[in-house]
């Protein structure tokens, strides 16, 4: 969001461990935030880059693939971007069950089958 808001650029280290959980975290991030329009570099499996870099999407489509930290990287989005829809959102539903209560009341608006399992967007 810093990248894409501000122009500002961030460099994570220390990541190795992220591609063993759930999901290959760091690979799921890098790729999200590709996405959402940004540069992005992955250095030897354990550094992460991101930066400005072109225009930002209409719409970002991400896949949680069952990790609720993936799920709640979707949220913080949904208060930036004008469309996001979080596939798999109901993962999050043992580690934060009321997430998407939570950034609604931060200003996104809930939207799904079931809203309270449903995905983050603000309406335009």
């Amino acid at each position: 969001v810093a990248a894409r808001r501000h122009g500002a650029s961030s460099r994570l280290e220390g990541l190795r461990a992220l591609n063993r959980k759930e999901s290959r975290r760091l690979d799921e991030l890098a790729r999200l935030a590709s996405l959402a329009g940004c540069a992005v570099q992955v250095e030897d499996d354990a550094r992460l880059s991101i930066g400005p870099a072109g225009a930002a999407p209409h719409e970002l489509v991400l896949d949680a693939r069952g990790d609720h930290r993936l799920a709640f990287a979707g949220a913080i989005l949904g208060l930036e971007f004008p469309s996001v829809l979080v596939l798999g959102a109901e993962c999050v539903a043992k580690a934060w069950p009321g997430v998407w209560r939570d950034i609604a009341a931060a200003g996104a608006a809930l939207r799904g089958p079931d809203a309270g399992l449903a995905s983050a967007r603000r309406l335009p």
